[in-house]
């Protein structure tokens, strides 16, 4: 599981970035499949790095988020 660094809006989703190492890997996902995987693309743009990515399934996940945010 990579923690979500940076997510942006393109023309037919959001493009996640996250780090696997040290390395940036960049990830597209279409809003049907956000949807799909009960993802809200707003707060995912908004708030990305309360998300991860599991790489061996290619599915976001909500990480919980601390009481202060």
């Amino acid at each position: 599981m990579e923690k979500i660094i940076e997510a942006n809006m393109t023309e037919t989703g959001v493009q996640v970035i996250f780090l696997s190492g040290l390395q940036p890997v960049s990830e597209h996902f279409s809003i049907g499949t956000l949807l799909d995987m009960h993802i809200h693309p707003p707060d995912l743009l908004e708030y990305p790095r309360h998300y991860a990515i599991n790489t061996s399934e290619r599915k976001l996940v909500p990480l919980p988020v601390p009481p202060d945010e």
